[in-house]
């Protein structure tokens, strides 16, 4: 039930990890308001999930250059915050998908 977010997690820490790696090695660094952008991109879903008996949809997108460091972050983000929004046309709604 938990294994696509666990999944989708791990794969936001890799795309943050080689977002460090490549400024390491010289890309140009995120703005701090790309990096605010993706902390409250990974923070709404996340008190959403734990506050609530049912998913709640937030259509927002991570704003940032898509060329830039973050990029691949960014889709990480928004796969990861679409499973932990409730299924269109399914029924599903509860917190156990």
């Amino acid at each position: 039930m938990w294994c696509r977010p666990s999944a989708r997690a791990e794969r936001v820490v890799d795309a943050t990890t080689a977002a460090r790696v490549h400024v390491d090695y010289g890309a140009g660094p995120p703005t701090p308001a790309e990096i605010a952008g993706i902390e409250r991109q990974l923070r709404e879903p996340a008190a959403g999930v734990g506050a609530s008996e049912v998913l709640v949809e937030v259509r927002t997108e991570p704003a940032g250059d898509e060329r830039g460091v973050l990029a691949p972050l960014r889709q990480e983000v928004r796969a990861a915050r679409a499973i932990t929004s409730p299924q269109r046309g399914t029924g599903l709604t509860d917190r156990t998908l």
